[in-house]
């Protein structure tokens, strides 16, 4: 089965202006990449076109890539992801990242690990590997995320990647529900005793305003 890139070429040590008409002949198409200050020409193909238009790059001091075609974004991944993901109740979805809950309308589909790290480095595509994805828009590799919390994390891995993992998972909000509960009341627990033993006037006091609060 052949392989299908995605070819960007790009300034090198030439500027890709001097080369526009060119490109375009060979069906490359110009796109202005808003908010990275970048920009290139771009096209789909299957290898044997990909190597020729990097040899052609090469020859004309300009920057290739060639990213295979499941390390890009497709045009379709939130329609896939969401016939997988049913909604957590009453028609919301939960943003994996701060627990929120949101309409269709109003939640994001996020990549986990994001189409950026995944195109341009060969490092975060083995760790992608390692969890079983071998495709940016695999729905192991998509959660849910409100417009806030999709900003904010942006191309960042780290620990983001974890929490995006963890989070799109409804039992793990669970689990930190009864987690929280459970802290609460041993904080509760510990200030009781510290208070019977190094302030027991004022633990009386205490427990007679709850207690008897009218009386």
């Amino acid at each position: 089965m052949a392989i299908n890139y995605v070819v960007r070429v790009s300034d090198g040590e030439n500027e890709i202006y001097y080369q526009r008409k060119k490109l375009y002949d060979m069906g490359l198409r110009f796109n202005k990449r808003a908010g990275r200050g970048d920009s290139f020409y771009e096209k789909k193909c299957e290898e044997n076109e990909a190597h020729a238009i990097e040899k052609f790059a090469e020859l004309n001091g300009l920057k290739c890539i060639l990213i295979p075609e499941q390390y890009t974004r497709s045009d379709n991944y939130r329609k896939e992801f969401f016939k997988a993901q049913k909604p957590v109740n009453n028609a919301l979805y939960r943003c994996a990242y701060c627990g929120k809950k949101f309409t269709f309308q109003q939640i994001q589909v996020d990549h986990i690990f994001p189409v950026n790290e995944l195109s341009y480095s060969g490092i975060v595509r083995k760790r992608a590997a390692s969890y079983g994805i071998a495709n940016a828009n695999d729905v192991k590799n998509l959660c849910c995320a409100c417009k806030k919390c999709n900003l904010k994390k942006g191309t960042k891995l780290g620990m983001w990647v974890i929490r995006g993992f963890l989070g799109k998972h409804e039992a793990y909000w669970k689990v930190r529900h009864i987690a929280k509960a459970i802290a609460f009341w041993l904080c509760i627990i510990f200030a009781i005793s510290f208070l019977k033993e190094n302030a027991p006037e004022f633990f009386q006091t205490l427990t007679k305003l709850f207690l008897y609060p009218f009386a």
